[in-house]
Parts: structure tokens; C-alpha cells; sequence
């Protein structure tokens, strides 16, 4: 069973203090830029303890050696490790983000509580899951809800929050709010900020026992940090679960806020979330889907013609400038109405589905003598391998979009979920720019040789790769 590494910062709910903690760096501790995230925390009076429960079979705490550092010790589990005394022959200056206490070999079953007497700037643990495929589901992805809506805001401006992830969350400072996620698999981890605005928030998992939290925390300069662990949770049961979150602010100026969850990547995909529409603030602070693959689109056909430009130069230098005709117009009645279509060698279509009506001229590939496809445009090749009486169509498509795509295009395509382009006889289909590029080379290879395609590569430095080598189908966790 795969593992994976679990880090929180010193300003994350999940870690509770006790005693008279200090937030590092508000006297203009020079050293503070040496710590990660440039927060830290200390305390000089006993008690004090930092402690956190978690599931794993190793953690660790990362902190530094000072020259005010002092004892310390660690309590896991109901037994106690140290004491432990500071560093010795340490320079003047300090040794920052040391692994100042680990302990691996622990029970997988189980949660541990981990105890230590002086804060550390981080913890982090190791802990078992059943893969290390990520998911990430922003807050406007209808995966979530909020209840009552009017009492939730999308609208980040408003209290000045930036650096959300896609510039896109969810803010509540009414008691009783409550967000929730729909997700599968065997963990989950929640974001957003913490800091000045923060407040208290408890989260359930399967309606069971609440846990409280707190996100309002002393950040140096004040502020907030965002994109932080608010929650999380692992060995849930395998299948369908709820994740609760419910604001418990007293007050106006205590602000829960959501930005995004991480969960099992192998199990939750785009068309496993439930239906539902999304929320608008997605359309309002990022790039949609369809402008991004119009981006992409155009960027492939940029680079697409770029090829088969060098190739016709190419093609007219060796032919002592003698004029190439790419048209070879022949009697063809395939349109509406009999009209004549006329024949097209090459049809590169960079298309992007569901835009609006089809260009003319693209409803059947029998007038085609090559099509070369990228991303989306899959579902114009499709609908014109149905006018060929083509059962199915074997394509591949953008790897970041696959499952989407996947979802809504026509069903008459066989997906090769990793392949940087795929050939089925005059129609090729590729995954995106870059494998757009490699795509129309192979092409050129095919039409002119080795040869020429070895010199092209050579002008627009682009190393060979061959169909199959496709390592982001592995990152998208299509395989």
C-alpha cells in the first residue's frame, strides 16, 4: 500500500496549543525568513505543549536549534520520549527546519496523539492510503453545497482575501452555516485560510462526531495565510461519503472559509461528482474550460501549421519553385443539396465542441484526404466518421480534460486514455499543444520521410518522441 507525507504549518487548526505560545518574529527576529512559510512559534514558560491527532505509521516535527532554545520532550500515544536538550556547537545564528524529533514503525490501524513541549514550525506524518492519485475539487464545483446559500459569500474581495486557488472560495461569518462535500474514497483534505479573520468550525464526517477547530490565528503583520489544511481525514471506509463542515462564529469578525478539497484521484473524477450546475464565481475568476481549450486549440493549430508550412517550403525549394497546388479541386456532391465540396488533402481542426454550429465543409471526412485533430475536436471527427458509416472511432484528447471530454462527446469514439496522438487510417487525433506538435511531425514523416521531419524537428527544436510515450495520462491518474 502506497504512502504519502502529510505536512501542516504551525498556524493550522489541527495542532492544539496550550500554555503561553508567542507568535515568532513579532520582535523583528531577523531569523524568521529561515523558517518555513517564515512562521514559527515559541513559548518560555512551563506548561506549554503543541499536540495533534493523526492517522499514519511515522511522523516527525521540523523546528530549529536557537540560541534561547531549551528542553523539550515528546508524548506519543501515552509515552513519553526526552527530555531532550538543545543542540550543542550550533553557530550563532541558528540551524533552522530540523527534523528535531521522528518516530516511524507506528500502527497503521489506529489514530496517534503526538505531544511535544516547544513548538515546532511544522509537523508532518506518514500515513497509508490506497493510493497517491490525487482529485482536487474547488469550492464552486458542485461536488459542493452550502446551506443556507445566502449566507455564504463568493465575493473574496469583500474582506480582501487573495491567493485562493483560482482565485475562487467560499466565506461565512454566520453561526450555524454549514458547507458540504460529496466524495469517495478513503480521505480527504480541506483548504482555506487562517489567520486574523478566522473562526471556530467543527466537521463531521458521515453525520458522526463533530470535531471543533479553530482557523483564527496570530499571523506576523497580521493577515491571513491561505491554502491551508483546515481538516483532514484518512482510512474512511471505501465508497460514498459526506464531509460536514458548520461555522461556529460568535461574532461578525469570526470568518470560515472554503477553498478547495483534496481527495482519492483513482475514484473521483469530473463525472463522478454529483450533478448539479456550479456556482457562477468560477465563470467570474478564472478561465473556463472552453476558453482554456480555445487557447490550447489555437496554440495546436499555430504550431500545426508552423509544420506543414516548412513542409510545403521544403517541398517547393526541391521542386525548383514550382507552384504547389493544394486544392486539386475534383467533382465531390457530399453537402446539402448536392453541392460540390470539392476535395481537401489536408483538414487540420484544432475544434472546439459544443462552440456552435460546424464549420462548413467538415461534415464528412470522405472528401478528406487527411485530418489531423487536436483535443475536442474529436466530437467534429466523430460526427463526420458516423457520415463514413464508421462504427467507432479510436481518439485521444487533452489528459488534464480526458474524464470531461470523456463525458460529453459522442459516444461512438473508443478513448486510448494514454497516447500522445492516436492514427485511425486518414484521421489522427492528438493530446493538446505539445503532442499536437509531435502529432504533425510524425505526420510530415509519414507524407515526406525521415528525413525531412528530421529537419523540421531541427528548426523548431523538438526532440522525437513516438505515440505511446505519454506520462501524463500517470499524472492524471488515467492509469
Amino acid at each position: 500500500m502506497p504512502s504519502v507525507n502529510v505536512s501542516v504549518d504551525v498556524t493550522s487548526p489541527l495542532i492544539n496549543y496550550a500554555g503561553n505560545w508567542q507568535l515568532g518574529g513579532a520582535d523583528g527576529d531577523p531569523g524568521t525568513v529561515n523558517y518555513s512559510m517564515q512562521t514559527f512559534q515559541y513559548c518560555q514558560v512551563v506548561p506549554c505543549t503543541a499536540s495533534i491527532l493523526f492517522n499514519g505509521s511515522e511522523v516527525h516535527f521540523v523546528g530549529a536549534w536557537r540560541g534561547n532554545s531549551g528542553p523539550w520532550q515528546v508524548d506519543l500515544d501515552e509515552t513519553t520520549y526526552g527530555p531532550f536538550a538543545p543542540a550543542i556547537n550550533q553557530p550563532p545564528w541558528g540551524i533552522f527546519q530540523v527534523d528535531k524529533y521522528n518516530r516511524t514503525g507506528l500502527s497503521s490501524s489506529g489514530p496517534h496523539m503526538f505531544t511535544v513541549g516547544n513548538l515546532p514550525p511544522t509537523f508532518w506524518w506518514t500515513t497509508d492510503i490506497n493510493n497517491t492519485a490525487d482529485f482536487v475539487i474547488q469550492d464552486d464545483s458542485h461536488a459542493f453545497s452550502y446551506s443556507p446559500v445566502t449566507q455564504w459569500d463568493a465575493d473574496l474581495a469583500i474582506l480582501a482575501l487573495t491567493d485562493f486557488s483560482q482565485n475562487t472560495g467560499h466565506v461565512t461569518s454566520a453561526n450555524g452555516a454549514e458547507a458540504t462535500l460529496e466524495f469517495m474514497g478513503d480521505r480527504v483534505a480541506l483548504y482555506g485560510a487562517v489567520g486574523d479573520i478566522g473562526g471556530p468550525y467543527s466537521v463531521s464526517i458521515d453525520g458522526g462526531s463533530p470535531a471543533l477547530y479553530s482557523s483564527k490565528t496570530k499571523i506576523l503583520h497580521g493577515g491571513n495565510l491561505t491554502q491551508q489544511m483546515i481538516f483532514y481525514a484518512d482510512h474512511l471506509p471505501a465508497g460514498n461519503h459526506t464531509l460536514t463542515l458548520t461555522s461556529e462564529a460568535s461574532s461578525s469578525s469570526d470568518f470560515i472559509s472554503i477553498d478547495f478539497a483534496i481527495v482519492d484521484g483513482t475514484v473521483n473524477t469530473g463525472a463522478t461528482a454529483p450533478p448539479g450546475p456550479s456556482p457562477s464565481p468560477s465563470e467570474i475568476h478564472s478561465l473556463s474550460k472552453g476558453a482554456l481549450g480555445g487557447i490550447i486549440a489555437g496554440t495546436a493549430l499555430a504550431i500545426s501549421s508552423i509544420c506543414l508550412l516548412l513542409l510545403f517550403l521544403w517541398r517547393r525549394r526541391r521542386r525548383g519553385a514550382v507552384k504547389l497546388d493544394l486544392t486539386e479541386p475534383e467533382e465531390n456532391h457530399n453537402g446539402e443539396g448536392g453541392a460540390n465540396v470539392g476535395y481537401i488533402p489536408y483538414l487540420v481542426t484544432p475544434f472546439e465542441e459544443g462552440r456552435g454550429a460546424d464549420p462548413p465543409r467538415y461534415d464528412a471526412l470522405s472528401n478528406v484526404g487527411w485530418d489531423t485533430s487536436s483535443r475536442d475536436a474529436v466530437g467534429l471527427v466523430s460526427r463526420a466518421s458516423r457520415g463514413k458509416g464508421d462504427s467507432s472511432l479510436p481518439a485521444t484528447t487533452n489528459k488534464a480534460l480526458y474524464r470531461e471530454i470523456m463525458r460529453t462527446n459522442p459516444k461512438d469514439i473508443e478513448w486510448v486514455p494514454q497516447a500522445r496522438w492516436v492514427v485511425d487510417g486518414n484521421v489522427w487525433t492528438s493530446s493538446g499543444v505539445a503532442a499536437g506538435s509531435d502529432m504533425t511531425l510524425a505526420f510530415v514523416e509519414h507524407l515526406a520521410g525521415p528525413q525531412v521531419a528530421r529537419v523540421i524537428r531541427g528548426w523548431m527544436e523538438i526532440p522525437e518522441v513516438t505515440e505511446k510515450e505519454d506520462p501524463f495520462a500517470v499524472f492524471h491518474g488515467l492509469v
